[in-house]
């Protein structure tokens, strides 16, 4: 590329509108951080949460990930200004985090797919277990396919709205599965994705709020009794003097935060 021209035009012709602009927030908040104007910095952050929540998939009811990657150290630059900002930003986006996939949606999209494309589950080549797997459908991938969606469809009752924990919600997921799976399909390993979406939408809210609790102690402030989404009980709070300690449930490390008062 010979100029910042051509490289706006390649960058416009390769990614969808909601990505470019999330591109240009993210330079905006590296440009930012790198000359200490840490309130800028949190504007566009907050500017590209708001994004990724206006742009979700409408099709499978997923979400476009959301990195929370603010560090102690980081937090320990910001001045009240920039602290306060975040504070307030993180609870509207706690207050419009999606809790919940939509797997009836999903069904939808995946049918549609398959009728414009008979795309056989993604299989360009099927095995032949396959192949004969769909005798009772005149051997035809696709019409069997199709039937195994329509399973799914009948087993949505299956499936309730409920808002527990993690830990009931994946039973509520393995139940579905059991439920809608009386024959081969690919569809199970696509359902099989968006359970594993709606667990990293519970690890980013669980990971949104920890850092609520983090910019409080730093700030002072009464610390909220925020809910687990991996538990039936509060996030878990530790305060060691002016060190406290805020951990999830959930095994994985990522969800533990330290923070300093002061």
């Amino acid at each position: 590329m010979d100029s910042d021209h051509d490289v706006a035009v390649m960058l416009k012709a390769s990614l969808p509108a909601c990505a470019r602009l999330e591109r240009v927030l993210l330079i905006a908040q590296e440009h930012a951080a790198y000359h200490g104007d840490w309130r800028g910095c949190v504007a566009a952050w907050l500017d590209r949460a708001t994004v990724y929540l206006d742009h979700r998939r409408e099709d499978d009811g997923t979400c476009r990930k959301v990195v929370v990657d603010w560090s102690a150290a980081q937090l320990d630059r910001f001045d009240t200004t920039a602290a306060r900002l975040l504070v307030d930003g993180l609870e509207r986006l706690d207050a419009r985090w999606p809790r919940r996939v939509e797997p009836a949606a999903f069904l939808a999209g995946v049918a549609q797919v398959h009728l414009r494309t008979g795309s056989s589950g993604g299989m360009v080549d099927p095995p032949l277990r396959h192949r004969l797997a769909a005798w009772r459908f005149g051997f035809d991938l696709d019409r069997m396919q199709l039937a195994s969606i329509d399973d799914f469809v009948c087993a949505l009752p299956a499936m309730p709205p409920s808002a527990l924990a993690w830990p009931q919600r994946d039973d509520d997921w393995q139940r579905f599965f059991a439920s809608g799976c009386r024959r081969w399909s690919s569809v199970a390993s696509w359902l099989d994705i968006m359970r594993d979406a709606e667990r990293e939408l519970c690890s980013e809210l669980a990971r949104i709020r920890l850092l609520r609790l983090a910019l409080a102690f730093q700030l002072g402030e009464p610390l909220p009794a925020l809910a687990d989404p991996f538990a039936e009980r509060p996030l878990q709070i530790e305060v060691f003097a002016d060190r406290a300690r805020f951990r999830s449930a959930a095994t994985h490390e990522a969800l533990q935060r330290v923070a300093y008062r002061r």
